[in-house]
């Protein structure tokens, strides 16, 4: 059976509170995830000697997913440019979105949400990520 570690991370820029998920099959083997953009901050598995080591690139703190741009370990969605502008009508309203540039990473994208939050859409918008973590470990 899997075991589910939650603890706290530390705060945005924003003051916001973070999280760290950290789910642990019973091999040793974990994942850890942050509610920051459900990002993956590290994957500990065993290496071919059966020691266990982290085979992902994260940062040790929150900046890093805030600030570096390289979106290491982050869950992406919408990309920028979809909608022009960010600028629609709908049933002859309309609205203006957050615009998402290259160069703009404080922009409401979902790599940069605080997943229990909502963007502020015309629409619902749910985005639903599934993580399955194996209880035992696969050799490839």
């Amino acid at each position: 059976m899997s075991k589910v570690r939650v603890v706290n991370f530390e705060p945005t820029s924003k003051g916001e509170n973070t999280h760290l998920y950290t789910i642990e099959n019973n091999s040793g083997a974990s994942v850890t995830l942050c509610d920051l953009g459900a990002s993956v901050v590290s994957i500990k598995v065993p290496d071919k000697n059966g020691s266990i080591r982290d085979v992902v690139l994260g940062y040790e703190h929150i900046d890093g997913y805030e600030f570096d741009g390289t979106y290491f370990g982050a869950t992406v969605g919408r990309c920028c440019g979809r909608i022009a502008y960010g600028k629609f009508t709908l049933n002859g309203e309309d609205y203006q979105l957050p615009v998402m540039t290259y160069l703009n990473f404080n922009s409401t994208t979902v790599n940069f949400l605080q997943w229990s939050f909502a963007i502020p859409y015309p629409l619902y918008l749910v985005l639903i990520v599934v993580l399955i973590w194996a209880s035992i470990n696969v050799a490839i």
